[in-house]
């Protein structure tokens, strides 16, 4: 194409349009100085004023199509511009409203046209002609600006409605009155309207109204269909293939060929974006579904307890926040939330194999910092690397207690009729970053009041109140927005509370949750599950049998423990050789009343300290405990043995003692208590004889 260059009045077209001849020389440098405004302009009001820096005092008129409504320039300022009138200027002198008014057309269709109250002479047209090609380069400048916007904006937009956003908020008003964007529905049969814009929201309404009914058919991908000379209809389409349209019109007035260029381009970056966000909506929906499915399906029902849980995914979709509840031997409820790290179908499988670790080791009888020391190690052997802090805790509903610990985790938030706080934990390192070593996490022991709330959650909660923890439980130098995050979630919850301790668990945590938005506008995962301690005491289920008993630190505990529970689990109808093929070979009896000697016994070399004997059976299994005071801790099956406890071999009688319970029991454990410890083992029982 030819280059065209400007000819200044005053000039010849051989010589530079820099050089001053004579009374033209004013004009050269209004034009430079008009270039220099027009290639600065952000919008064709700023193109505008840098014609008429050149040209004013005159009136000026400027039409660019695709780029905003006619716009006219006078003494007084800008102001909107008649568009029928600026339609009907040309290129030779005419006068209108006591003005003569000329124009400079261009190939897009937009024009710019000057009035005075003089008819335009020779000098008058050059100036204007050489003002026009500047400001029409510069307007075309412009579109290609829209365009690079446009792609900006599609490539933004992570969703199908934020894409069709983007695309109207481009088309009106600035390429027509309205716009109508039709998309293939879910089974690709039909047309559906899925977007419109018009330029008066009152004729908005009717316009959908109208569109609904208005049978669209698909074109061919590439292939823009134009049903009427003020209308355009452009298909939208992706690896060649169509899935919608949008339709662009402006009534009664033809679209300018720099309008239906500037549409198609649009429309072009909407359809990749359109089919970016279709993608990103199917793996939002998978991971979403395949997160939901490695939930738990139904939560535990245990006396003395009420839970309740949630979850929701965020607006940019599922990442790896989840929860699981479930109960224990022994009437006790396990409890924990986690969030792994990532988003997506990856994310969703790393979580529920960490969930599936937990609930395993929790069932072998692990405590809670025991738990997370194992827990770590399964995380560290995942194939991608997947930090996941936890919070996990145990809750026994008879003694009232609850044993927490914490991987890189918020702690445990408790909150009765006198406020609430977060529990005062150690908080170890998140799994997965190598805490398998002895002592990198441990337990909290805290007394549950009756009506106590205890809320475990993710911080997807904390994000709305100005928290921004990442995946490690830190916020890389945004301690101060965790700080305040954590106190938003804490005020959300007294507030949902309002001091009522009788409020069911499920209405509280619905409370908590109509803060923080939902859906798109959700900025993470929230995972929360909340426990209520009853203010009854809690009533075994039926057939549950129990005994306690207060023993003194004497040689003659063990004996005494050993009448009691054999008279107890006899007068419950446990006992004698159908009761056999307990653990080892043992009858189940035999077993429980050998265990309950040595723990006693052990106690009573060890502890120095009173003890409290707790026996309770159900139809499926027993249950022994033996409370003292000492805070020395056997460790656990002799894996590992931490500063102050008691590894398994260090026992008396004959280097038996828990090695037995190990053996004999079907699982056993260790709960450290505000003052000393809790030592217990399960049995697995056969049905009571009815006789």
């Amino acid at each position: 194409m030819q280059e065209v260059t400007p000819t200044v009045p005053g000039t010849s077209a051989g010589e530079p349009s820099g050089r001053r001849q004579g009374p033209g020389g004013d004009r050269v440098d209004a034009l430079g100085r008009c270039a220099r405004l027009a290639a600065a302009a952000a919008s064709a009001a700023e193109v505008l004023e840098a014609a008429w820096s050149a040209l004013g005092p005159h009136d000026l008129v400027l039409l660019a199509p695709g780029l905003g409504a006619p716009l006219r320039r006078t003494a007084d300022g800008l102001e909107p511009a008649v568009l029928e009138v600026a339609e009907a200027l040309g290129p030779e002198p005419q006068q209108l409203d006591g003005l003569w008014w000329v124009a400079e057309r261009w190939p897009s269709g937009g024009l710019l046209a000057a009035g005075s109250t003089q008819r335009p002479g020779p000098d008058d047209l050059a100036m204007l002609s050489a003002v026009g090609q500047v400001c029409g380069l510069a307007l075309a400048g412009l579109r290609l600006r829209r365009t690079v916007e446009a792609a900006a904006a599609f490539g933004a937009a992570r969703d199908r409605a934020a894409v069709l956003a983007a695309l109207t908020g481009l088309l009106v008003p600035a390429c027509g009155q309205w716009c109508a964007v039709h998309l293939l529905d879910a089974s690709r049969a039909r047309l559906e309207l899925a977007a419109v814009a018009h330029a008066d929201p009152a004729e908005q309404q009717a316009l959908e109204a109208f569109l609904d009914g208005f049978p669209v058919s698909l074109a061919a991908a590439g292939t823009p269909v134009v049903p009427a000379p003020d209308a355009l209809t452009v298909p939208l389409g992706a690896l060649g293939s169509s899935f919608g349209s949008v339709t662009v019109c402006d009534p009664g007035r033809p679209l300018p060929p720099a309008v239906v260029e500037l549409v198609e381009e649009v429309a072009r970056h909407a359809a990749v974006a359109l089919h970016h966000a279709a993608g990103i909506a199917a793996s939002r929906s998978v991971a979403e579904s395949l997160q939901r499915a490695l939930l738990p399906g139904s939560l535990p029902e245990l006396p003395g307890v009420e839970v309740a849980a949630h979850y929701a995914p965020g607006g940019s979709g599922a990442r790896g926040d989840w929860y699981d509840a479930f109960e224990l031997p022994g009437g006790r409820l396990g409890f924990a939330v986690g969030d792994t790290m990532g988003r997506g179908v990856a994310a969703a499988a790393a979580m529920g194999q960490a969930r599936a670790a937990l609930r395993g080791f929790a069932l072998e009888g692990h405590g809670p910092a025991e738990l997370l020391r194992r827990l770590d190690g399964v995380v560290s052997a995942f194939d991608e690397p997947s930090l996941t802090t936890c919070v996990y805790a145990v809750y026994d509903p008879v003694a009232r207690r609850m044993t927490a610990a914490c991987a890189g985790h918020l702690p445990p938030l408790l909150v009765d009729g006198d406020g609430g706080g977060y529990l005062d934990v150690e908080v170890g390192v998140p799994l997965g970053a190598g805490g398998m070593r002895p002592g990198a996490y441990a337990d909290t022991v805290v007394t549950v009041h009756p009506g106590t709330t205890v809320l475990l959650f993710t911080d997807g909660l904390l994000r709305h109140f100005g928290g921004a923890a990442g995946a490690d439980g830190r916020t890389g130098g945004q301690a101060d927005g965790l700080v305040e995050g954590a106190e938003g979630a804490r005020a959300a919850v007294l507030r949902a509370a309002g001091g009522a301790v009788d409020r069911p668990v499920a209405e509280l945590v619905e409370r908590v949750l109509r803060e923080v938005p939902g859906g798109a506008d959700a900025p993470d995962d929230v995972a929360l599950v909340a426990l209520r301690a009853a203010v009854a005491e809690p009533v075994d289920p039926a057939g549950a049998r129990s005994l306690e008993i207060e023993l003194p630190a004497s040689l003659q505990a063990a004996r005494i423990a050993r009448a009691r529970v054999l008279a107890a689990l006899t007068g419950w109808g446990h006992g004698g050789s159908d009761d056999a093929g307990g653990p080892g070979g043992f009858e189940a009896v035999d077993a429980v009343v050998l265990l309950t000697d040595e723990l006693v016994t052990n106690a009573v070399v060890h502890a120095q300290s009173p003890l409290r004997l707790q026996v309770r059976a159900t139809g499926t299994y027993l249950r022994v405990s033996v409370t003292d005071e000492s805070p020395r801790l056997p460790s656990p099956r002799g894996n590992g043995v931490e500063e102050g406890s008691q590894p398994l071999d260090a026992v008396p009688e004959g280097g038996r003692g828990l090695r037995l319970v190990d053996l004999l029991a079907s699982r056993w454990g260790v709960e450290p208590l505000p003052v000393g410890k809790r030592i217990w083992f399960e049995v697995e029982l056969h049905e009571p004889d009815p006789r």
